[in-house]
């Protein structure tokens, strides 16, 4: 069944003008939360994800002048630990087998990332789309909890073709209208 998304995602002004005409640039590294693939701040009815992307581009990235592209995603095989509670069970499944792995193996249990659990999801399901609640004030990548202040909705898009309109929505404080 095909889901529909829009994503949030805050960069440089100049940055955003070329996102318009030319592709993302994916995250390659094994360590990102939700594994390789492209990032979005996500929204639900409690969390604003072009907020979000705007804190990310303005505060954390400082970025003069900054902006927020909000994307439109497709995708037929998400993994959504959001809005499917099914979904969050599954991932709790894999995330347990990948502890137990990891202490077995003489590793420290406090030195076990989530990041593991979604590289094997990755692996065995090879979901499009990961979606998911992270907390940016209590993650290891020196984030200051004044900035990123309350819990995220993340969007990974593994592939881009998943990423289907796109347009810049807000820069430098000034709102556009969407399409």
């Amino acid at each position: 069944m095909t889901s529909y998304y829009i994503g949030y995602h805050g960069t440089s002004l100049t940055f955003a003008s070329r996102l318009l005409e030319q592709r993302f640039t994916a995250s390659s590294k094994e360590n990102e939360w939700l594994g390789k693939g492209v990032y979005f701040f996500g929204s639900d009815g409690s969390i604003d994800g072009q907020d979000e992307a705007k804190c990310w581009a303005k505060y954390v990235r400082k970025y003069s002048p900054w902006a927020v592209v909000e994307v439109e995603l497709k995708a037929d095989k998400v993994l959504d630990m959001v809005r499917n509670v099914q979904q969050r069970k599954l991932f709790d499944q894999v995330q347990e087998a990948c502890f137990l792995a990891h202490v077995k193996s003489g590793k420290e249990p406090d030195e076990f990332s989530d990041y593991v659990v979604f590289n094997d999801i990755d692996a065995l399901f090879d979901f499009e789309m990961i979606i998911a609640y992270t907390d940016g004030a209590k993650n290891k990548f020196d984030y200051n909890s004044y900035i990123v202040r309350r819990l995220q909705i993340q969007i990974c898009v593994k592939n881009q073709r998943n990423i289907v309109g796109k347009n810049i929505c807000e820069c430098g404080g000034k709102k556009y209208g969407l399409r």
